[in-house]
């Protein structure tokens, strides 16, 4: 068995060591290590949103984070949406990101004629009732400025059906058959 016994490594090229070891052998990133987690946030959502909005995006109630970032840092998202639709009910939900008052959409689709740009697509389908419930994943890594973004998601109701509900299906039957279901998001500052 080999064995290299050292307390700090660096490159050739370098001025700095890149990784040290303390006397129990912890490493450390003394200039950051790029890729290494910096801070995590997370929010989770457990209890219910609705909305009968049509043609219009619109905030999930409780369903964001913020985060502040420095420097050229990223931002790891990653996240579950549950979401229900009357029958029938075409719609879309996109990631956003919020800084300084400011919306942006990301982690969408190209342009392509009258579609919508989004995250997802969802249709709940009028023959299956109201009880469908779609569980939506996602993971993305962000490229923000330095300073605080806020992370949301933005549903939008297309075509049909009267309304969207998060967490719970559409129906309004109070049965063990509904669930009632949980959604999240989590942003992690990675060192660029």
């Amino acid at each position: 068995m080999s064995r290299l016994i050292t307390n700090a490594i660096r490159s050739t090229s370098a001025s700095a060591d890149a990784i040290t070891f303390d006397n129990s052998g912890k490493p450390a990133f003394p200039n950051g290590g790029a890729g290494k987690i910096l801070q995590v946030v997370s929010t989770t959502k457990t209890d219910t949103f609705s909305t009968t909005a049509y043609q219009t995006f619109t905030d999930i109630t409780g369903l964001s984070v913020s985060i502040t970032t420095t420097g050229s840092n990223k931002v790891l998202l990653q996240g579950v949406l549950c979401i229900s639709g009357s029958d029938d009910t075409f719609a879309v939900a996109r990631l956003v990101r919020t800084t300084g008052g400011s919306d942006t959409s990301i982690f969408i689709g190209d342009a392509s004629s009258n579609r919508s740009r989004s995250t997802f697509s969802l249709y709940f389908d009028g023959t299956r009732g109201s009880n469908q419930l779609r569980v939506n994943g996602f993971t993305f890594l962000d490229t923000p400025s330095a300073g605080t973004h806020t992370y949301k998601i933005q549903v939008y109701r297309g075509e049909g059906g009267s309304e969207l509900r998060v967490n719970r299906t559409s129906d309004s039957t109070d049965s063990v058959r509904s669930g009632m279901t949980v959604s999240s998001i989590t942003a992690s500052e990675v060192a660029a």
